[in-house]
């Protein structure tokens, strides 16, 4: 007697599921590899680095805190305060850089406008009482080049009308916008075809695998019962009595689950 195509558990199914799930990368590989990502975790150690040697220079001249004349350091004024200051900074943008592109860029991001807010504040006060971080016009500069590249730095491949399928941040916009579905069967078949995207560029989620490997299980069943159908409607009950009971005995040398008994 011929043999049964292999069902949901056999080698046809297991197949289906491999080729559906794609290659598993690990988030955070993932993140590290994309060009996108690089350019956001660079950006935010190079100008985390530098703002950390200028706090660093500045504290070692042992400034006082809130000193008004301020300490030459790099060919700007420091005192105490925005040696501090600069630290923290640049802590935060080396950690962003550490973590992940998602976070240095909206690390840099925000650094890029308090940089300017800053330039903008501090060339009102620069002469008067209130200027505790003793900045000059060199500071002042400095802030605003620096704010600029930030946020430069930091919209990199993030905010444009024309996104790449592979770019990261247009999986968050095509999600948007799918929302808008006619009803529930669009939106999850246009989410299926995002989940192969993203497996096919290696930056699919550990949803979307699973998403893949429940629809790969799904066509593997719907294979399963047609090859049944088929069966059934071209041999006697009793062949398909006989296939069955095949089916389940060799189910059950190989200690896979059996054949669903209809």
């Amino acid at each position: 007697m011929s043999r049964l195509p292999e069902g949901r558990h056999g080698r046809e199914g297991t197949d289906l599921r491999r080729s559906a799930r794609g290659p598993r990368t690990p988030p955070s590989v993932g993140d590290r590899a994309h060009p996108v990502h690089r350019v956001h975790r660079l950006g935010a150690a190079v100008l985390g680095a530098g703002l950390i040697v200028f706090a660093v220079l500045g504290l070692l001249n042992r400034p006082e805190f809130f000193s008004r004349s301020g300490e030459q350091v790099m060919g700007m004024s420091s005192n105490g305060a925005l040696s501090v200051v600069s630290l923290a900074m640049g802590t935060v943008l080396l950690f962003a850089a550490a973590r992940s592109g998602r976070l240095s860029s909206t690390s840099t991001l925000t650094a890029g406008a308090l940089f300017l807010l800053s330039g903008f504040v501090h060339l009102a006060i620069i002469d008067t009482a209130a200027n505790v971080l003793a900045f000059r016009l060199s500071n002042v500069f400095f802030s605003f080049v620096a704010g600029l590249l930030l946020l430069a730095l930091g919209a990199y491949g993030r905010f444009s009308g024309g996104l790449p399928p592979d770019n990261p941040y247009a999986r968050a916009g095509s999600s948007d916008r799918g929302s808008t579905a006619e009803n529930p069967a669009d939106r999850a078949e246009h989410d299926l075809t995002q989940a192969e995207l993203d497996a096919t560029s290696r930056h699919a989620t550990r949803e979307q695998h699973a998403q893949l490997h429940a629809d790969a299980t799904r066509r593997a069943a719907a294979h399963h019962d047609r090859t049944w159908q088929d069966f059934a409607a071209t041999h006697t009950d009793a062949e398909v009595t006989q296939m069955r009971a095949f089916s389940a005995a060799e189910s059950a040398s190989t200690g896979s689950p059996s054949t669903r008994e209809r």
